[in-house]
């Protein structure tokens, strides 16, 4: 008796029921027999139906997608990569810069969803109003692929997804005529992979300059997106670049920057609305900023929900907070390096802040809180730790090593609970051996920046709180303005008007000040009040460079009771404790894993052998 099959005559889906002999057994399908990779696509492919969006939904967006350059191509057609559930990425240049090609292994398109991509206000992201205040993808109006037809020469697309067998290519040009353009798109069966491949081809070749920024955006992807394999290929040739596939934001941060993995810092923090319920989170990754800043800001990147920002955009406060905690720990004119990765829930996500997708802004409510919390995670994960360890669960590549604060470490600012100071080298450096590490610190920058830490904690504290120094004549300030006066009463240094004009006189100041104008005897007190308050710079400098001015310099022979003395300020320091104000480093840590590798042996420590 014969039996009933589906099987495939034809490359365009064509099923037919025989109930004569069977196709052979290699071309047999059935709906069952779909291959085992795809069974992801599958079911994704379900939710990614390419759709026209209605009047009301094209209403409320009220933005068109702006391509000026080919670098506005690159993005979108990275973007649409990722929304597509890609794990693997290659953006392709050709020889002539002419042409370009992204191909991804993603969901795929349908030959319905072709024919409808290349449409304006098409999209398989939204269907409703509603769902533009849960946005969870990178595009989400449906004119990416519609505006890169109408700014390139040509465009090719093939795809093919997971529940068909064969792709299509869909090419679409508009040949320029005397009166009109017309445009011809048609549609060709080709051999495919599960995944799409869209190839534009530009009027005109890209320019060197525009190949760069192309770049620099394709590793900003990477770095947002570590569980994606992102390839660069220039021609025919073997990719350049090659980013595989990483489980953790630091690991991708030394696979791109190429910085050693110690060099690197972290922190992750939750946020919580005011009932307490999670709304998102906040990573920063930060650069150890005595070793690590640049003369330009390329390495200061935030993103939000994914979405790269600009620097020129809503990311404007959030590079402001990072500026404002790393400007004294780094040299003038240098940027650290910093990247914060904000999760939030849609809801919190203003999407329609501007006509570019990357002017993204967050709710008001919650503005001040992020950049509370960003300064939070900067200050956690520059703190200095004596304990060190490694998570392997958070890395692929063994090798890779990365020092963590411990969960169960005591949060106080005495990092190290033991230490004690084995000596002086060259009259210049203070050797201190903690528990797990070795510490050799410069005396003059760690006192600078004690000092500049004292100065600033006498500018932030109340009255009350301050010890004052009488001083047996009054200081005479002749001939100085009202400005000066100001900056003196910020610093709890008050004084009494002579003449009821320009001749003042100071009885009593705060105990730190009279300690290092006792000792710097090089000048009067009355001049060194007045450069500290120097009205043309920021009081904030001017304490940086008195405090210089005042801390011990190198080449002084320091007795045991000052070295214990030094260390001791140091390590209870609340502000920044790695650099001095002027950005110069103040220590560097050896700890016991460092010294075994130097030497090529593998340490056990004798309480661990016990």
């Amino acid at each position: 008796m014969p039996h009933k099959c589906l099987w495939v005559v034809s490359p365009l889906y064509l099923f037919k029921k025989y109930t004569c002999h069977p196709l052979p057994r290699c071309r047999l399908r059935t709906a069952n027999c779909y291959p085992r990779h795809s069974i992801r696509q599958l079911y994704l492919r379900a939710n990614y139906q390419v759709r026209q969006l209605n009047r009301q939904v094209i209403e409320k967006i009220h933005c068109d997608e702006i391509i000026q350059s080919p670098i506005d191509v690159v993005r979108e057609l990275l973007e649409n990569a990722i929304d597509a559930q890609s794990t693997v990425i290659t953006l392709e240049w050709q020889q002539d810069l002419k042409t370009i090609r992204v191909m991804d292994n993603g969901v795929g398109m349908s030959l319905t969803d072709l024919e409808l991509c290349i449409q304006s206000h098409t999209t398989s992201k939204i269907t409703s109003v509603d769902d533009l205040y849960r946005i969870r993808t990178l595009g989400f109006r449906g004119q990416a692929l519609w505006a890169i037809s109408i700014y390139s020469e040509s465009l090719s697309i093939s795809s093919r997804p997971a529940s068909e067998f064969v792709g299509y290519r869909l090419e679409y040009s508009h040949p320029m005529l005397s009166e009109k353009v017309i445009y011809t798109p048609s549609f060709v069966p080709v051999p495919h992979d599960v995944g799409t491949c869209v190839q534009v081809c530009f009027y005109e070749a890209a320019t060197r300059q525009q190949e760069k920024q192309i770049r620099n955006m394709f590793q900003r992807y990477a770095l947002i997106y570590p569980n994606i394999s992102f390839r660069l290929r220039k021609g025919e040739a073997r990719p350049h670049l090659v980013y595989s596939t990483c489980r953790h934001y630091l690991e991708r941060v030394v696979q791109i920057l190429n910085i050693p993995s110690n060099e690197l810092r972290y922190h992750r923090v939750q946020i919580q609305d005011e009932q307490q319920h999670l709304v998102g989170d906040i990573q920063v990754i930060v650069g150890l900023p005595e070793r690590i800043h640049r003369a330009r800001n390329d390495w200061m990147w935030t993103s939000i929900n994914g979405r790269v920002l600009e620097h020129s955009n809503s990311s404007n406060m959030f590079q402001q907070v990072i500026m404002e905690k790393t400007k004294k720990m780094i040299p003038s004119g240098r940027y650290p390096l910093c990247l914060v990765l904000i999760q939030l829930k849609p809801n919190l996500v203003i999407w329609d802040a501007s006509p570019k997708k990357s002017g993204v802004q967050v709710m008001q409510c919650i503005q001040q809180d992020l950049m509370d919390k960003i300064s939070f995670c900067i200050d956690r994960a520059l703190e200095i730790s004596d304990g060190v360890y490694k998570d392997d669960s958070e890395w692929t590549n063994p090798m890779l090593w990365y020092p963590l604060q411990r969960n169960n470490a005591p949060q106080s600012s005495d990092t190290f609970q033991k230490w004690r100071v084995a000596g002086q080298v060259k009259n210049t450096y203070v050797v201190v051996e903690t528990e797990a590490s070795v510490l050799l610190l410069e005396q003059h920058v760690a006192h600078e920046g004690v000092l500049f830490e004292q100065l600033c904690e006498l500018w932030r504290s109340k009255t009350e709180w301050i010890s004052f120094c009488s001083i047996p004549s009054p200081l005479l300030l002749q001939g100085v303005p009202q400005i000066v006066i100001e900056r003196l009463k910020q610093l709890h240094i008050h004084s009494r008007s002579l003449d009821g004009r320009h001749t003042w006189a100071i009885d009593e100041i705060p105990q730190i000040i009279f300690d290092m104008l006792h000792k710097k005897n090089s000048s009067s007190m009355e001049a060194q009040l007045i450069r500290m308050v120097d009205p043309q710079r920021n009081l904030e400098d001017n304490l940086a460079d008195f405090a210089c001015r005042c801390a011990w310099k190198n080449g002084m022979q320091l007795t045991e009771v000052q070295m214990n003395t030094l260390v001791d300020e140091w390590i209870h320091i609340k502000g920044n404790k790695r650099t001095c104000p002027h950005g110069r480093p103040i220590f560097i840590q050896l700890d016991e894993n460092y010294l075994s590798r130097l030497f090529k042996r593998n340490w056990t420590n004798v309480d661990e052998r016990n």
